[in-house]
Formats: structure tokens, C-alpha cells, sequence
């Protein structure tokens, strides 16, 4: 609730919103933003039954080291049929770090050794497409950030590799859903 009414970091939900739907129009993925906030406050991995059905974007409480930007966690769901395990993502959850983090919540460039947000959430969304660190500072999928960095721009190999995961989502269902 506090993310989508914008009220520990104000202007971070709109930094998110411009990585959001950078990825959308790089890869038209069939992401949405639900037009109201949740209620939940835990990402999968806390929650008892490991996994509930709601994506959660929010600031971490606690759960964070002190140099972790963000994190994407992924919870996934599988079938066995015949000898084949088949699995899919069943739940997204970012969470960013709130503690001590001096961000950028841009548009404008990144100064003053902060860390721009826009940035970290198009890396944490990146993820989400199932795409994995690259040892490349330019590039916006590398396992690190830096102050100043400002990495907005989804490039044509990430853009490629989360065309092709979409590919193999849309291509059947998989365990009863429907692709």
C-alpha cells in the first residue's frame, strides 16, 4: 500500500512505472498494474505457505542486506506429467531497499552519488523475464550498480533473451495454465 500510494519515497512508483513499461514495449510482455493497492506486505519466501497469488512491489522491512538495491523473488509452480517436470512463474515479487539508500527518483539524470531508481527497477523487472546477471557495467543486467549510473535502456541481447523465455511461455499451457 505504501509503494502504490507513493508515500515512503515519493516518486518511485512513477520511476517504476517508466522501467515497467519500458519492458512492456521492448518485449510486450502482458504485464499489468493493478489500479488499486494490496494488503499484503510479504514477499513469497516469508509467507507461511511459500507463495500466495499476489505480486508485491514494495520497500523491504529489514529483509535486505545493507548493499542489496533490489531484488526480484520468484516463486514457481510445477506438474509432473509422464517422466517431465514442467514449471512456471507463478509470482513476481520486487522488493527495494529503504534503508540508507540515497535514490534518484528521477527523470533527471543521476548526480550526487546516488543510486537511480529507474535503473534498479528495470534490472529487478529484467529478472522477472528470467534473465540473469551479465559481468558488463553498460549494460543494465550486470550484477551491480553504481552511484551516477543511470541504465535505462533495455538492451537488444535482454531484449532478445526475454523474447525468447516469452516465446516458450506463449507457446502452450503449461500445468493446466493457459499460455
Amino acid at each position: 500500500t505504501d509503494f502504490f500510494n507513493d508515500s515512503d519515497f515519493p516518486g518511485a512508483k512513477a520511476a517504476y512505472e517508466r522501467a515497467f513499461n519500458n519492458w512492456v514495449c521492448e518485449t510486450g510482455v502482458n504485464w499489468s498494474i493493478s489500479d488499486s493497492p494490496t494488503t499484503v506486505d510479504e514477499v513469497a519466501f516469508e509467507s507461511k505457505d511459500g507463495g500466495d497469488p499476489v505480486n508485491v512491489i514494495r520497500f523491504d522491512n529489514g529483509s535486505l542486506s545493507d548493499e542489496t538495491l533490489g531484488t526480484c523473488f520468484y516463486w514457481f509452480k510445477g506438474c509432473s506429467i509422464g517422466n517431465t517436470i514442467s514449471w512456471y512463474v507463478a509470482e513476481l515479487d520486487i522488493v527495494f531497499n529503504s534503508e540508507d539508500i540515497l535514490w534518484n527518483l528521477g527523470p533527471d539524470p543521476t548526480s550526487g552519488g546516488a543510486f537511480d531508481f529507474e535503473s534498479v527497477a528495470l534490472h529487478e523487472l529484467g529478472h522477472g523475464h528470467m534473465l540473469a546477471h551479465v559481468i558488463d557495467p553498460n549494460n543494465s543486467m550486470h550484477y551491480a550498480n553504481t552511484p551516477n549510473a543511470d541504465k535505462r535502456v533495455i538492451e537488444s541481447n535482454n531484449s532478445n533473451a526475454a523474447k525468447g523465455v516469452q516465446d516458450r511461455s506463449t507457446g502452450s499451457s503449461v500445468c493446466g495454465v493457459p499460455a
